[in-house]
């Protein structure tokens, strides 16, 4: 199971690599967090995360994007998702969070 690793990749942009599961994604979220902090500190607008490289996307990796929408929300910054991998879109529509995520994914 590749570990997974949140790469800041430019002002406001940041990828994310590996697998997304339960046992990974908590020690991802502090990086996170700090990126989308630091947009909001230099009066940025945008953060968009790349998923290109992700593996395995389980509802736990869900969970640690929708504590980055809520965090980004919060700052009036504009979260955009890219690279969105399959899996991913099948636990969005089963868990009915289609339409909470429609508005973020956007194709690279």
């Amino acid at each position: 199971m590749p570990q997974p690793k949140f790469k800041n990749t430019g002002q406001g942009t940041a990828e994310l690599s590996g697998d997304l599961t339960l046992h990974t994604v908590a020690a991802l979220a502090p990086e996170g967090d700090a990126d989308i902090q630091n947009v909001v500190q230099n009066a940025g607008t945008t953060w968009q995360l790349d998923l290109q490289y992700v593996g395995r996307f389980s509802s736990a990796g869900v969970a640690l994007l929708l504590g980055w929408l809520r965090l980004c929300t919060t700052g009036n910054i504009t979260m955009s998702v890219v690279n969105v991998p399959t899996d991913m879109r099948g636990i969005l529509s089963i868990c009915d969070l289609d339409s909470v995520f429609e508005p973020v994914i956007t194709d690279a």
